[in-house]
C-alpha cells in the first residue's frame, strides 16, 4: 500500500490567488496529525520543541525526550497500539546480522569521484547506541536527524546526520532489511563535505529484482538532460555490513551547480502519488500549488505565484505561439527530453503515467526545468496494473504520442501541439530509442554493473529481493501476472522494436552529417561566425541554434543552402574570450521530420571560444567615476550575503558626488575575456557609495552575484566596457582569511581588516 506525505500548507497571500489559502489537508481525507508543525520539506518540527539548550540540535536526551513524547502520542491516536513500525504483513522473514567489516577490510577510493561507476566505495556509519534502527523509525519524516560517525576512504567525519527516506521502500520494508537512508554531511557542520556533496541518498532498490534501474535511467537520462547521477556504495553499520545501495544524488544546491553552474534557483518536488494536482496544470488557489508541489528552497514562497504562471501559459497559449510566449518562462527543448526520457524507458511513478514524482528548478533567470526524480519504477511494462492512470495500454507498447490530447498532462499536451515542438519531441524519443534501448550497447553497462554487484549480493543478507532473482533480472522476468518485472533485455529489445516501427516515427528523416565552422582560422570579434551544416536529403530548411551562456537562452538563426546539402548559418560577433554553444537542426519540406546535431542538442552542445586581438592590460581613459575599492578572496565567515553565505566578495566605490549607471558595464578575472559577468540592467551606485558584487560562482539572477570565484593565491580583477576597455583593475597575489586586500589613495595594495560598504582602514576617503 502507497502512504502519500501529508504536506502542509505554509500560509502565504498572493495578487495572484483570490482566495486565501484554506486549512491543510490530510493525506487521502484524513485530518491532518495534531502537534508540531511541518517544515518546509513537509517534515514535523521537533527541534524547536525539544531543544533545551538552544544548540539548534537534539542531544541524546533530548532526543530521548522527543522520542517519548511521539510514542504516546501514537499511542493515543491508535489506542494504545503504538506507532507504525512499517513492514508488509503475512509471515515474518528471518532477519540475519550482516557480516563483521571494518575500514581495514575495504579498498579506499580517495580520488575517485563520488558518483564513479567503476567502483563500489564502502561508507561506515557509527551510532552511539545500537537502538539506532529504531530511533531511525521513531523519527521518520521529522526534522530530527541521528548523529552517527562517518568513515569513508580512510577518513572520519565526527557528525554526520542520519534519517530513514523514502514512502514505500520505508513502510514496506520490515526492520532489520535494507531502508532507504539520507546521510547529510552538513547536518552538524555545514561546512563539511563528503567529496564536494553535502548529502547522499542510499536508495534500497526498492521493487528492483536487477539493482540497475535507477542506474539505468540516470545514465540515459543524464546524457540528454540534467538527471539524478546514479552508483553504488556498501555500507556498514556499528560493524556489521548491510550490504549494497543505489547512491542516487540528492536534488539539492550541489545539483544544480553539477548541472547548471549555480546554486541559486527555486526547487520544488512533486511528491508520488496518483493525480496528486501537480502535473502543472492550473489550480484554483495557492493553497492548491502548495499542497501539490514541495517547496525545497527556504524564503522563495512568492515563486508559487510564477509556477502558477507558468501553469496558466500552458493551459492559455494557443498551439501556434507556444515557441514564442512560452521559451522565455520554460526550457523548452529540456521539458521535451525530459518527457521523451519518461515515455522511452516507461516511467510508471512519473510524469505521464501520474502526474506526479518529479522535480521542477527555476533558474536564477525566472526560467523552469523539470527533473527526473525516483527513478526505480522504469524499464517496466505500462500498465500492469500499477496505481499509474495510464490503462490503456500494457507491456511495452506505450505510444510515442500517448498524452498528447490529455489536458492531464499539459507539460506534454500543450508542447507537442505546436508542430515545431512535435517534430523535436518525436526526434528525442527515437533517439533515445535508437541511441540506448539497442542492447548491444545496453547491455554492456547492464554487464559491467553486475560484474561490480555480483560478488557483493551473492553474501548480502539485507536485500529486499534473492541473489537468485538478481542472477536472472537481466535476462528472465522475474514474478508472474500483474507483478511480472521484466527482463531488462526483453524489456529494450522489445521496446525499441515496437517504438522504431511505430507510424508516428516512420520516415524519411533528415540526416545531419557535420556541423563545422566556417570562420578561419578563429572566431574573432569583428568578423561573423559562419556555421556550415553538411546534411544528407531530404532536407528542407535548416537552423543554427546559440547561446553564450551556459543558462542562457538559445537563439534561433536560419541557415542559407549553399549547395547541395550544405546550409550555412551566421552568429553575429561576440566580445572576446566569450564561449560559444551550439548545435545544428536540419527539416524536411514539411517540418514534420527533423534532426540535430549534435543529437542530445543543449546537453551536448559544440563549444568554442571567441579569440580577439590582445587587448593592452592597462586603464584607458574613462569618464566612469567608479573603482574597485576591496576585494575579500577569503570570506571565511567574515562578511554574508543576503543568503547567510559567505561567497567571495568585490567592493565598488563611486568617487564622484552623482549616482552612477554601471549598465553596460562588465567585471571579470579573466584578462582574455573581460566581458566574463555584465552588470544586471539598472545597477546603480549612489554617490560617494559603495556596492558589494558577490563572487559566488553563480551565474545569472538580478542579484549581484558574478559568475565567478576569487582566488586566494592572487588575481587581477577587472571592471571593463562594453568594447573590452579597462575602466579599473585591481591586481594581488596573494590574500589570507580574514582579511580583505583595499586600495589606498596612492594605489598601493594592503591586506587589512575588512571594511564592507565604508572606506578602507587607513586610506583616505576619495
Amino acid at each position: 500500500m502507497r502512504v502519500l506525505t501529508c504536506l502542509v500548507l505554509l500560509a502565504c497571500s498572493s495578487p495572484l490567488f483570490a482566495q486565501p489559502p484554506g486549512p491543510p489537508p490530510g493525506g487521502r481525507g484524513r485530518p491532518e496529525q495534531q502537534g508540531p508543525p511541518r517544515n518546509i520539506s513537509g517534515k514535523r518540527e521537533l527541534i524547536a520543541q525539544f531543544d533545551k539548550n538552544g544548540d539548534r540540535r537534539l542531544d541524546k536526551e533530548e532526543r530521548t525526550a522527543a522520542r517519548a513524547f511521539l510514542k504516546e502520542e501514537a499511542s493515543n491516536r491508535r489506542g494504545g497500539r503504538g506507532g507504525r513500525r512499517g513492514g508488509r504483513g503475512g509471515e515474518p522473514r528471518t532477519v540475519e546480522a550482516g557480516p563483521p567489516l571494518s575500514p581495514a577490510d575495504v579498498k579506499s577510493y580517495p580520488k575517485s569521484d563520488l558518483y564513479d561507476a567503476s567502483i563500489i566505495r564502502t561508507l561506515f556509519l557509527e551510532f552511539d547506541s545500537d537502538d539506532w534502527e529504531a530511533e531511525l523509525t521513531d523519527f521518520y519524516r521529522t526534522d530530527v536527524s541521528v548523529p552517527a560517525k562517518l568513515t569513508v576512504d580512510g577518513k572520519v567525519y565526527s557528525e554526520v546526520g542520519i534519517n530513514f527516506r523514502g514512502n514505500s521502500s520505508f513502510f514496506t520494508v520490515s526492520p532489520g532489511l535494507k531502508r532507504s537512508i539520507s546521510l547529510k554531511l552538513d547536518a552538524f557542520d555545514a561546512k563539511q563535505r563528503l567529496h564536494g556533496y553535502q548529502t547522499l541518498n542510499l536508495l534500497n532498490a526498492h521493487a528492483d529484482p536487477s539493482y540497475l534501474r535507477e542506474f539505468l535511467f540516470s545514465t540515459v537520462a543524464g546524457h540528454y538532460l540534467p538527471a539524478p547521477k546514479a552508483n553504488f556504495v556498501k555500507l556498514v553499520i556499528n560493524g556489521k555490513c548491510w550490504g549494497i545501495y543505489v547512491n542516487a544524488q540528492q536534488y539539492n544546491r550541489d545539483f544544480l551547480n553539477d548541472w547548471f553552474g549555480t546554486r541559486k534557483g527555486t526547487r520544488w518536488k512533486v511528491p508520488a502519488g496518483r493525480r496528486s494536482g501537480g502535473a502543472l496544470t492550473v489550480l484554483d488557489d495557492k493553497a492548491g500549488y502548495r499542497s501539490s508541489y514541495q517547496l525545497k528552497t527556504s524564503g522563495a514562497e512568492k515563486h508559487y505565484d510564477d509556477l502558477a504562471k507558468l501553469c496558466q501559459a500552458l493551459a492559455d497559449t494557443p498551439p501556434d505561439q507556444v515557441e514564442e510566449k512560452l521559451d522565455s518562462m520554460l526550457n523548452l527543448d529540456r521539458a521535451l527530453w525530459f518527457l521523451a526520457a519518461d515515455n522511452v524507458m516507461i516511467d510508471g511513478d512519473g510524469y505521464i503515467s501520474r502526474g506526479s514524482d518529479y522535480a521542477i528548478y527555476m533558474d536564477p533567470k525566472g526560467r523552469f526545468h523539470p527533473i527526473p526524480h525516483d527513478s526505480n519504477e522504469t524499464f517496466r511494462n505500462a500498465g500492469g496494473g500499477g496505481p499509474g492512470f495510464r490503462r490503456e495500454v500494457s507491456g511495452v507498447e506505450q505510444p510515442p504520442l500517448i498524452g498528447a490530447d490529455d489536458e492531464r498532462v499539459p507539460l506534454l499536451s500543450a508542447l507537442v501541439a505546436n508542430p515545431a515542438l512535435r517534430a523535436r519531441y518525436l526526434h528525442h524519443v527515437k533517439t533515445i530509442a535508437t541511441e540506448w534501448l539497442d542492447w548491444e550497447k545496453l547491455g554492456k553497462v547492464v554487464d559491467a554493473q553486475r560484474a561490480l554487484l555480483d560478488p557483493e549480493l551473492e553474501n548480502d543478507v539485507k536485500m529486499l529481493t534473492s541473489y537468485e532473482d538478481f542472477q536472472k533480472s537481466a535476462t528472465e522476468s522475474i514474478g508472474s501476472g500483474r507483478r511480472v518485472t521484466p527482463a531488462l533485455k526483453e524489456f529494450a529489445t522489445k521496446r525499441q522494436e515496437y517504438l522504431l516501427s511505430h507510424e508516428s516515427l516512420a520516415g524519411p528523416w533528415p540526416t545531419i552529417n557535420k556541423v563545422k565552422l566556417g570562420t578561419k582560422p578563429k572566431p574573432d570579434t569583428a568578423t561573423p561566425i559562419r556555421i556550415e551544416v553538411d546534411s544528407s536529403t531530404p532536407v528542407g530548411s535548416a537552423f543554427v541554434y546559440f547561446s553564450t551562456s551556459r543558462l542562457g537562452r538559445y537563439q534561433r538563426v536560419a541557415a542559407t543552402r549553399t549547395s547541395d546539402g550544405v546550409f550555412t548559418g551566421t552568429i553575429p560577433p561576440q566580445p572576446n574570450g566569450t564561449r560559444v554553444r551550439l548545435y545544428a537542426e536540419a527539416r524536411t519540406e514539411s517540418g514534420e521530420r527533423v534532426d540535430f546535431y549534435p543529437s542530445n542538442t543543449e546537453q551536448g552542445a559544440m563549444t568554442f571560444r571567441v579569440k580577439g586581438d590582445k587587448l593592452p592590460l592597462t586603464r584607458a581613459r574613462s569618464s566612469t567615476p567608479v573603482v574597485i575599492n576591496e576585494v575579500m578572496p577569503t570570506n571565511d565567515g567574515t562578511y554574508a550575503d543576503s543568503d547567510g553565505k559567505y561567497d567571495d566578495w568585490i567592493e565598488l566605490h563611486n568617487t564622484s558626488a552623482d549616482a552612477v549607471s554601471l549598465t553596460g558595464l562588465f567585471l571579470s578575472d579573466d584578462t582574455k575575456n573581460r566581458n566574463k559577468w555584465a552588470f544586471p540592467s539598472g545597477t546603480t551606485i549612489p554617490g560617494r557609495g559603495y556596492l558589494i558584487v558577490w563572487a559566488s560562482g553563480d551565474e545569472g539572477g538580478s542579484t549581484l552575484h558574478a559568475s565567478f570565484k576569487l582566488s586566494n593565491k592572487g588575481e587581477t580583477i577587472l571592471l571593463c566596457d562594453a568594447q573590452q576597455n579597462v575602466i579599473d583593475m585591481l591586481k594581488f597575489k596573494k590574500s589570507k582569511k580574514k582579511q580583505s586586500l583595499s586600495r589606498t589613495s596612492s594605489g598601493e595594495i594592503r591586506m587589512q581588516t575588512p571594511t564592507p560598504g565604508r572606506a578602507n582602514n587607513r586610506v583616505r576617503r576619495f
